[in-house]
């Protein structure tokens, strides 16, 4: 097909797994059945005859960290326990990619609250190895851009000055004051919290229902997708996205985790 580029080498030396390259991404207009997906943020996907995923990053932020995304997938592939994003298309500038589509639907509460007690167990378990793994990489397969401080001090200190002088008077018109002291009891507990946090893992960043794949056959997950903001940071901000199951979804999910526990893990993650 005129529209890929095999990079340049010999026979005796080519390899299966060698991504191929991409000479323009508008020629994938050409192939049967594109689906688009543009209702993400941050990239527009691509589903080509329902058997390949192509990623455009929408801002140069995104389309020079996507490097960074591949080093972490390759370090990652073979050792996660559920199948992740394998990119055997690239861009040569590799600002861009394609991989095999991963067979699943978007594990939404809805999804989630009709499955067995068996198959949540199942979740449980699958997750929580997940995250171990992850979480248990080498720092160094992300690059220093994104070793970064999410519950740093400065960080949350800087949203709770904005909260007082910015929010809180647009929230106040809408809530009730006994609501509202609530709310600020929230922002003088969590600032207390996340000062105590010392951990910093890799994380996937974004575990969203939509990012996480169930197979509707066999009712388990089949995927992870979209570690386009994997950082270095706070395990428990992959923690923050078990709590919509239930709290028993997410404290289940920690029990179950193989790696350092802290006791404020969850409380941050909530």
């Amino acid at each position: 097909m005129n529209w890929i580029e095999t990079p340049e080498r010999s026979e005796s030396n080519r390899t299966t797994d060698t991504p191929h390259v991409l000479r323009q991404p508008r020629q994938l207009l050409t192939l049967p059945k594109p689906i688009f997906i543009e209702y993400g943020d941050d990239h527009v996907v691509v589903i080509l005859d329902g058997k390949i995923v192509f990623r455009f990053p929408r801002t140069t932020i995104y389309r020079k960290s996507f490097s960074g995304e591949l080093k972490l997938l390759d370090a990652f592939k073979d050792k996660t326990p559920i199948a992740v994003p394998d990119y055997t298309y690239l861009s040569k500038g590799k600002n861009f990619g394609g991989y095999k589509l991963i067979k699943g639907k978007e594990l939404t509460e809805a999804r989630f609250t009709n499955l067995t007690d068996v198959e949540k167990k199942k979740f449980i378990s699958d997750i929580a190895k997940f995250l171990t793994v992850l979480h248990g990489l080498n720092k160094k397969v992300l690059p220093a851009s994104r070793a970064h401080e999410p519950w740093s001090m400065d960080n949350l200190l800087q949203y709770k000055n904005r909260y007082w002088q910015e929010r809180r008077k647009k929230i106040a018109s809408f809530v009730e004051e006994e609501t509202l002291k609530q709310i600020d009891a929230f922002y003088d507990a969590f600032i207390c919290v996340c000062r105590r946090s010392q951990s910093c893992t890799v994380i996937h960043g974004d575990l969203s229902g939509d990012h996480r794949l169930l197979d509707i056959k066999q009712r388990k997950l089949s995927g992870i997708i979209d570690f386009a903001d994997a950082a270095i940071g706070d395990p428990a901000h992959d923690f923050s996205f078990f709590w919509s199951y239930g709290d028993d979804i997410a404290k289940s999910v920690y029990k179950k985790y193989g790696r350092h526990k802290d006791k404020e893990l969850l409380n941050r993650s909530r």
